[in-house]
Formats: structure tokens, C-alpha cells, sequence
């Protein structure tokens, strides 16, 4: 459960750091 919940939370930060970056370049144009 606990490796699970990790690998979870590992794609979470990614998906939030993915969307950040898009929100940042999105400010670029």
C-alpha cells in the first residue's frame, strides 16, 4: 500500500509541476 501510495503521489507532483510549467509558458505569449 505504502509503495502504491507513493508512486501515486510521485505522479501527482509530476503532473503538478507539468501543469505549472505550461501555465508558465502559456504567460509567455
Amino acid at each position: 500500500y505504502n509503495r502504491i501510495a507513493k508512486k501515486f503521489y510521485h505522479c501527482f507532483l509530476q503532473m503538478i509541476k507539468y501543469f505549472g510549467r505550461v501555465e508558465h509558458t502559456s504567460q509567455l505569449f
